[in-house]
């Protein structure tokens, strides 16, 4: 009571002032859980970074001496050559460090915290919520722009051996391609629709992850 009259004698209304602090008392518990999910993900993500800068920094030294060592032995064209495909080289890296980091992102933001990605309303139908159409087109992109760097077809990782794989490594009964409606009217009838009104939308992700690691690995 002390508290509240002190609260009306600085703020001016008794009931707008507490009315505030009995809002924010009812919230304290969720938002110090979702405090704790973006504290627990950035720390993870500064690990990731600092591994990340290590292994480009001794990839960098590496580079140099093996130009070192060219430069002992060759022509200064063998020495140009030897440094342009090292820029090349650190060019693909940096763009697959690219996409890694806008998908992580859209984990961050509609997967962390249980958002529901699928609605079931009037419709023959389930239709995406705004996190799980967000989350489609993330992934949809991802492996767009994989493809893209590593200078193949979008279907290389999107064919049906390729999902086989996925469902046998987390040990999934298969299953084909589902129809959701998206939230603009549309239909995405797709395998990757069916993983996610599935629920199965994050060990996706990380069998991604592997595919994107595996694929890296061959330009360091």
């Amino acid at each position: 009571m002390a508290t509240q009259n002190f609260l009306g004698k600085v703020f001016g209304r008794n009931d707008e002032v507490i009315g505030i602090v009995e809002n924010v008392s009812e919230q304290q518990t969720g938002m110090y859980e979702f405090m704790q999910g973006i504290q627990t993900y950035l720390e993870s993500m500064e690990v990731r970074m600092v591994a990340e800068m290590s292994g480009m920094r001794k990839r960098f030294e590496e580079g140099m001496e093996e130009i070192k060592e060219i430069a002992l032995n060759s022509s200064p064209a063998e020495v140009v050559k030897a440094i342009d495909n090292r820029t090349k080289e650190e060019e693909i890296l940096r763009r697959f460090d690219e996409i890694k980091t806008k998908m992580d992102k859209v984990v961050a933001r509609h997967l962390m915290h249980d958002l529901p990605l699928i609605s079931k309303g009037v419709y023959k139908h389930p239709t995406f919520t705004q996190s799980g159409e967000e989350v489609y087109n993330a992934i949809t992109e991802f492996i767009t722009d994989l493809a893209d760097v590593c200078g193949v077809k979008k279907e290389q990782y999107t064919n049906r051996k390729r999902y086989d794989v996925f469902f046998k490594n987390w040990q999934i009964n298969s299953y084909k391609r589902m129809s959701v409606r998206t939230r603009g009217g549309g239909t995405n009838f797709t395998l990757l629709s069916a993983i996610i009104a599935r629920g199965h939308v994050r060990q996706y992700i990380e069998y991604l992850h592997g595919v994107y690691m595996s694929e890296r690995r061959r330009y360091e």
